[in-house]
């Protein structure tokens, strides 16, 4: 009885840190889903044919208005699930400074808007950065960690 009860409590301990992870991991499991979601063949490596596929889908998905030309505000509201892990987390002003920074990043002209072309080649930049070994594919790994997107909601999210 008491080496089963010592058993069980000991499970509930062991437990307790993943538990307590758990909203930290938020994020970064949503890093994940997001990989996986652009890996359309399913191989676990990101080409910059699906990166460039999914950045295309991005940019019509968040222009709402439907101009051609992203600005902060249609960023801002659209909501991924790491606005409500920042939201959660009390991190709502880093998570807003880091979306303004990342639209400051991908806004080459500085004219408050990003149209197809620079969104383009934000991601293609995006994903020269992330690939660290220089085989022009990106690992789940090099995706979740050097895609300048997912380091930037790291850092807002983190705290």
């Amino acid at each position: 009885m008491i080496r089963g009860s010592l058993a069980f409590a000991t499970a509930i301990l062991l437990g307790l840190p993943a538990v307590a992870q758990a909203p930290a991991d938020a994020a970064r499991a949503q890093i994940e889903l997001i990989g996986f979601a652009i890996d359309t063949n399913h191989d676990q490596v990101i080409s910059p044919d699906e990166l460039a596929t999914y950045g295309d889908v991005v940019f019509e998905t968040l222009d709402r208005d439907g101009d051609d030309r992203l600005v902060l505000d249609e960023i801002a509201s659209f909501r991924l699930g790491m606005t409500e892990i920042a939201e959660f987390r009390g991190r709502q002003q880093a998570y807003d400074t880091a979306q303004a920074i990342m639209f400051d990043i991908f806004d080459r002209d500085s004219d408050g808007g990003i149209g197809p072309d620079e969104h383009r080649s934000g991601f293609d930049r995006a994903f020269d950065f992330a690939d660290l070994d220089g085989d022009g594919t990106l690992t789940m790994d090099e995706y979740s960690r050097g895609f300048i997107y997912n380091i930037a909601m790291r850092a807002a999210l983190a705290g």
